[in-house]
């Protein structure tokens, strides 16, 4: 089984205000005909994003884990991934 998800929807809103504002990111993932949502905040949009994704990726694995559809990788941190 390939792991391809897609991405569906990614959405960027301002949570604090000023320039040091902090940033809250959504994804949508659509894998398997399921929706995945992934949500997070930082100061650095970059990051968010990452982390948001991440999040969102992981409650695939744990709905595939759980489905007894997959095994190997049960999760994805962004302090385990290599150039972050």
């Amino acid at each position: 089984m390939v792991f391809s998800p897609k991405l569906k929807l990614y959405n960027i809103n301002a949570i604090t205000p000023d320039s040091d504002a902090q940033g809250e990111v959504a994804v949508k993932l659509e894998h398997l005909n399921k929706e995945f949502i992934g949500k997070a905040s930082d100061i650095d949009i970059i990051v968010a994003s990452a982390k948001s994704y991440i999040n969102a990726i992981n409650k695939i694995l744990n709905f595939e884990k759980n489905s007894n559809m997959q095994e190997g990788v049960s999760e994805i941190s962004i302090s385990n991934m290599k150039g972050i």
